[in-house]
């Protein structure tokens, strides 16, 4: 299991807020297309952060070998949305 931390800047002037994280694409570095052989959950999607607060969440990323890919880099997106609008993205690369 990996964890990644991602500090939002304030996007709301209300003291604490909702974050919710979410996968937003799963694609192929080499050429964008979409990918069906990585599978990624967070184990935490939702978190209250404070101005200036960072928090963490953690995720577990599945894959399986597809011969042709073997070599190509899976680029993941997610998105941490508050108040239902993306605030800002998060690329992991694995």
């Amino acid at each position: 299991m990996l964890s990644n931390e991602i500090t939002l800047p304030p996007t709301v002037t209300l003291p604490d807020y909702k974050c919710e994280a979410r996968v937003e694409s799963i694609k192929y570095m080499s050429d964008g297309t979409a990918s069906t052989d990585v599978i990624v959950t967070m184990k935490k999607s939702s978190f209250t952060l404070s101005d200036g607060h960072s928090d963490k969440f953690e995720f577990t990323a599945v894959g399986k070998a597809i011969p042709a890919r073997l070599k190509d880099t899976v680029v993941v997106e997610i998105g941490f949305h508050v108040g239902g609008v993306k605030a800002t993205s998060q690329y992991l690369y694995l």
